[in-house]
């Protein structure tokens, strides 16, 4: 038995302390790199309206019409990478534009809990907050009733920012029936303003 545990503590020794080093990094990181919360909040709004603003052509796989009217999800998500998180983190890496990877981290910190979004988006459309009743409803023609004029509907998950919130990432799925598509998009603000500067799919129909 002795030389059993031996063997244990000797194989998981390394596993703990490369652990707890990465946890003090880890946290570290969140100290220092962390935006100002208050700040963050308000700024996540213009992210989110400027994100949809830009994309409201009309099209096909648009992301609504000027005329129509924007449905988005009341809450936000879970960042999907919970799961394989390390894989997608390096994965986003390389298809990143933005200038380090303290967005990507901090959206992997925002995004581990749902919050409700609020009505502070600056949109140049009607828009509303569904409700998790009225998110079980789609596509039934009660969703159509209850919205008409939808080009389905957006869920995001929180905005991970930089330090000084100049560059921005986050998840977005955007339900249109028989099309739609989930991706991360990648924003940075230039001359005051939130403009998207490159997007990585994950699935698309």
């Amino acid at each position: 038995m002795k030389i059993r545990s031996k063997s244990l503590k000797f194989l998981f020794s390394p596993v703990i302390f490369g652990a707890v080093v990465l946890l003090a990094g880890f946290l570290t990181f969140l100290l220092h790199c962390k935006p100002d919360s208050a700040a963050a909040e308000d700024e996540q709004y213009a992210v989110f309206s400027a994100y949809l603003a830009q994309g409201l052509t009309g099209e096909s796989h648009s992301l609504g019409h000027r005329n129509g009217e924007l449905v988005i999800d009341g809450r936000t998500m879970r960042w999907r990478a919970t799961i394989g998180m390390v894989r997608e983190l390096w994965l986003l890496k390389q298809q990143s534009p933005l200038s380090t990877m303290t967005p990507l981290l901090n959206l992997l910190c925002m995004s581990f809990v749902r919050e409700e979004l609020q009505r502070s988006f600056a949109l140049p459309v009607k828009y509303e907050l569904m409700t998790k009743a009225e998110v079980a409803l789609y596509p039934t023609m009660a969703f159509q009733a209850r919205f008409p004029g939808n080009y389905g509907y957006h869920r995001f998950t929180r905005v991970g920012f930089n330090s000084v919130l100049t560059e921005a990432v986050f998840y977005t799925d955007h339900m249109c029936g028989l099309c739609g598509e989930g991706k991360y998009v990648f924003m940075k603000k230039q001359n005051g303003r939130w403009v998207v500067v490159g997007t990585a799919s994950r699935w698309i129909s």
